[in-house]
């Protein structure tokens, strides 16, 4: 079922249905504007955030399964990733964030808010 970030998809639901029951693509999910659980992911493209992603195979990056139902249409043999271009976009279902993901991640995004601070 659609997330209703997007108006509309161009693939078949049962595509989507068979690709999500094989393990190929995580759930459709609706998002949130915040994290609900610490093991939370943002999508970079929606900017929202998701129980259960998708990573690309090319650069390792995260996408929700509505943007990348968006970016790689069902009816093109390729697509190119929208993080590093590589010409073949693929992704598998994301692993479940462990604690120490979680705090990595933490302490990543608490580096960065104070090097921000710093710069202004």
């Amino acid at each position: 079922k659609p997330s209703g970030i997007y108006p509309s998809c161009q693939w078949e639901d049962r595509a989507i249905r068979r690709l999500v029951g094989d393990g190929k693509l995580s759930a459709r999910l609706t998002g949130n504007d915040t994290r609900s659980t610490g093991a939370d992911r943002e999508c970079p493209i929606c900017f929202l955030h998701y129980s259960q992603t998708n990573v690309t195979s090319c650069c390792q990056a995260y996408i929700c399964t509505e943007c990348y139902l968006q970016v790689r249409p069902q009816k093109e043999k390729h697509s190119s990733c929208p993080f590093c271009n590589h010409y073949k976009l693929a992704v598998r279902v994301a692993k479940d964030m462990n604690n120490e993901d979680i705090t990595k991640r933490n302490e990543e995004e608490q580096c960065v808010i104070e090097a921000m601070i710093k710069a202004s």
